[in-house]
């Protein structure tokens, strides 16, 4: 009896150690499972990307102009150029002189500068912004691009190629010499209403020569509005 009696006991111990086998596996499985959905976060924490990105912004274009008819005090009137300009391009004659206003409309007509910036910008949902300047071109194997929001801006490492000036006219004080202006005059209230390009002495090597317009304020800026400004055969001596 003893040998069964042994051999009975042995069976017991198999099975109640096979038993503890498995009890220690389970909680290996379910830490597992844990694991797996504690790094993976749920779909709705992710927020989508285009909630990140900078919208588009909606303001108006700040269009070129040129002068067509001028009566002092009396009528000023005003073209929109678009797509390409030619003009004159002899050292130290102006190449052009630009009237920018916030508007696309084809023709504006006032008493004057003043007035005519003034009326387009109410028209304006956000008529407190201003207008800057983009001058590019390439000269000498090399791109010049200079972003001007001021006189100050004004790159002046390039003037032998081409020489760049800017005028308030809506602020002009009535009677006072008109003249470009200068760092040391602007403040808050500048607007930068026209602009002028005047070729430098070394203006033969420059190429793919662009003026950009775009209206501005403290949160957004609009796209801007580019003329090519080209040689004008005919006239060039």
């Amino acid at each position: 009896m003893k040998p069964v009696l042994a051999i009975l006991i042995a069976a017991v111990l198999v099975l109640a150690l096979g038993a503890c086998g498995r009890d220690d596996e389970a909680p290996t499985n379910e830490t597992s499972a844990l694991s797996f959905e504690t790094v993976t976060p749920p779909a709705e924490t992710t927020a989508p990307v285009t909630e990140t990105e900078t919208p588009a912004s909606d303001l108006p274009q700040a269009g070129l102009y040129l002068m067509t008819r001028y009566e002092k005090g009396v009528r000023e009137d005003y073209a929109l150029v678009t797509g390409t300009y030619d003009d004159d391009l002899s050292a130290g004659v102006d190449l052009c002189v630009f009237a920018a206003y916030p508007s696309l409309e084809p023709t504006l007509s006032g008493r004057d500068m003043a007035q005519i910036y003034s009326e387009a910008a109410a028209k304006l949902q956000d008529g407190g912004g201003k207008i800057g300047f983009t001058v590019s071109y390439e000269a000498d194997g090399k791109t010049v691009e200079n972003r001007i929001l001021g006189p100050a801006d004004i790159d002046e490492a390039n003037l032998h190629y081409l020489e760049i000036y800017l005028y308030d006219d809506v602020n002009q004080a009535p009677g006072a010499w008109y003249s470009h202006l200068l760092p040391e005059e602007v403040n808050d209230e500048t607007l930068l209403t026209s602009i002028k390009l005047t070729p430098g002495k070394d203006f033969a090597a420059v190429k793919n020569l662009r003026l950009s317009s775009f209206y501005y304020t403290a949160d957004a800026e609009s796209a801007p509005y580019t003329l090519e400004i080209r040689p004008n055969p005919a006239r060039t001596n």
